[in-house]
């Protein structure tokens, strides 16, 4: 059963750094073909595992055959059809979804190992780092009457921005703060009477 991910960079990660790190985390690197691999015995408990590696501009991708995980999946399969001739039909469900759940366990405990592995290898360097808001963008995103991607004024009957296109949202739910008092506020109280004819 293959487990797979990827680590999103900024730029090709470099192939000397990933060795060095490598040799850090006590994993083999080498390449064949023009492909990268990792050999490691610290994912699976059985044998060693070979990571297929691959270099991107934009990810580091990872993949792996574990062969443990198809062996867990035919004898939980070997196991439910001897239990199903010996429990009843209710009994026996339960045990069926014990088993997935059990078997989607292991996946997932296999498949958070090898990337914790990865995360380890990959530099800091070519991670991808996303953009951070300055004070001037959070001052944009707080205030309703502004694009939040520009700062251009919000018009309320548009639901994109007229300078940089962000869609907004419907034109009719943009809340637009307009104080047109000079003097003040105005407070008016108004009161219906009910009158039966």
């Amino acid at each position: 059963m293959n487990v797979s991910g990827s680590i999103a960079t900024n730029s090709r990660a470099s192939v000397d750094e990933i060795k060095k790190r490598a040799e850090m985390c006590g994993v083999e690197f080498y390449s064949q073909n023009d492909q990268f691999y990792i050999k490691t015995s610290s994912i699976t408990f059985v044998q060693q595992l070979v990571v297929e590696v691959e270099l991107s501009e934009t990810a580091v991708k990872f993949n792996a055959f574990i062969p443990e995980l198809s062996g867990y999946v035919f004898l939980a399969l070997v196991a439910l059809g001897i239990l199903f001739r010996m429990l009843s039909i209710g009994i026996w469900s339960i045990v069926l979804l014990f088993a997935i759940a059990l078997l989607l366990g292991i996946r997932v405990r296999y498949d958070k190992r090898l990337f914790q592995l990865m995360d380890q290898i990959v530099p800091k360097s070519a991670r991808l780092v996303p953009e951070q808001a300055g004070s001037e963008h959070l001052k944009w995103i707080s205030n309703p009457n502004v694009c939040p991607a520009c700062g251009t004024p919000r018009n309320e009957y548009s639901s994109k921005c007229t300078s940089c296109g962000l869609v907004l949202g419907k034109g009719g739910s943009v809340k637009k703060i307009v104080n047109h008092s000079h003097t003040g506020e105005k407070s008016v109280d108004i009161s219906y009477d009910y009158t039966s004819e």
